[in-house]
């Protein structure tokens, strides 16, 4: 009898560990390298009472895989427009949220290049509630940048911009390398698309195309951290309301 007991573990001895990587709402970042994130047109209506919403779509097919919305205060909005404190959730087609990014109030800019990084926009990422990373603006006076960090701290990918990123008429593209890996180049691009002069100014719409680039390199967690660039980019530099 002892023998035939020697091998049973109690069920409480071994507890599964969670991957954020496992996490079956990741699945479109697996089986898409290329994703479109589209801002929707808002209604005509005081913009300071409108939640920004955004639909994430598979950049092959066109389907919308994600659904994402901004909660911040109105107030907030009118008077400090992107200064403002943002939340965004990420929910999946069934509408279970999937990506909750997270930024506190602060200021940043180019002003607050000499108190990096306790002064600069700063989003934290959680997938399934799970901590993931933070991306964090590194002031600058010329072009945009901004660093990706794991759930430790340790920086992971740089994004950078070019030059007169806010008015210029053309599509502007951030690239996305590794960080101290110079020779693995690009691992994705966010690139803002040009609406026309009318879409722009008024501020209806905008869309992103995200691309990534080393297919066998990048874990879903590391997509996750890209897409979640995506809207610090959007919310610091394009949408003041």
């Amino acid at each position: 009898m002892l023998k035939e007991n020697e091998n049973v573990t109690s069920p409480i001895t071994e507890q599964p560990s969670v991957d954020p990587n496992s996490t079956l709402g990741l699945a479109p970042l697996l089986n898409n390298q290329s994703l479109i994130l589209k801002r929707r047109m808002k209604p005509f209506i005081c913009d300071c009472e409108v939640d920004l919403k955004y639909d994430i779509h598979a950049g092959n097919e066109g389907e919308i895989v994600y659904k994402a919305s901004e909660k911040s205060n109105s107030w907030q909005k009118c008077c400090l427009g992107s200064f403002r404190a943002v939340e965004i959730n990420i929910n999946d087609i069934a509408n279970r949220r999937v990506i909750h990014i997270e930024r506190p109030l602060g200021c940043f800019g180019c002003c607050c290049s000499i108190l990096y990084p306790f002064c600069n926009a700063e989003f934290m990422v959680r997938v399934s509630d799970i901590f993931i990373g933070s991306i964090r603006e590194r002031a600058s006076w010329w072009y945009p940048v901004f660093h990706i960090f794991d759930e430790e701290g340790t920086q992971i990918f740089k994004v950078r911009g070019p030059g007169l990123v806010r008015f210029a008429p053309r599509k502007i593209v951030f690239n996305v390398t590794r960080h101290l890996v110079p020779f693995e180049g690009l691992v994705a691009s966010i690139t803002k698309k040009w609406q026309g002069l009318c879409f722009e100014n008024v501020n209806l719409i905008t869309n992103y195309d995200i691309e990534f680039f080393s297919r066998n390199t990048l874990s879903l967690k590391e997509k996750a951290l890209i897409l979640s660039a995506t809207f610090l980019i959007e919310t610091t530099l394009y949408a003041e309301f």
